[in-house]
């Protein structure tokens, strides 16, 4: 990797490096549930998600995901897949990224709303960086804090996590 600069102020930027994003690639995907979903709404077989995979000019890649139920967010998937491919991936094409703040402000500026499309690429962005650096997403925002978490809902909606 081609360091830019290096600063050892721990209120600065810590290490930046010279990298670009080159290529984001969208994947919509239904992973069916093994237990019919049921909301006001009707009933849900399957979880329609949306991945995205964003790959650099120095070969590191990072995976974000969001879903896209339209009933509960207001972006479908079709919806996600749309945002992201016309707005959303020509802005960050040849960024830098970990310029996280920058993105997000280019977002937030031009493009109002679409927080779960923009949350795909977010994801996406630290996955990136914890690779780039060989370290976990929760050393990059700070550190663990729990080695467990109790869940009170089954990311697949069966009746008990047990």
């Amino acid at each position: 990797m081609n360091l830019k600069f290096i600063l050892f102020n721990r209120t600065k930027v810590i290490w930046r490096l010279k990298m670009k994003i080159k290529q984001v690639t969208i994947f919509l995907i239904d992973i069916p549930l093994s237990i019919k979903k049921r909301t006001f709404h009707g009933a849900e077989d399957y979880l329609s998600e949306v991945l995205v995979k964003i790959d650099t000019d120095e070969g590191i890649s990072g995976w974000g995901e969001t879903g896209g139920r339209f009933s509960f967010s207001g972006e479908g998937q079709e919806d996600i897949a749309v945002v992201l491919k016309k707005y959303l991936v020509p802005a960050i094409i040849d960024k830098e990224p970990f310029n996280i703040i920058e993105i997000n402000n280019i977002f937030e500026d031009h493009y109002p709303g679409h927080n779960f499309a923009k949350a795909a690429i977010d994801f996406a962005l630290y996955d990136l960086i914890g690779k780039a650096f060989k370290q976990p997403v929760y050393n990059i925002l700070g550190g663990r804090l729990h080695k467990r978490l109790k869940v009170g809902w089954s990311l697949f909606w069966k009746p008990s996590i047990s």
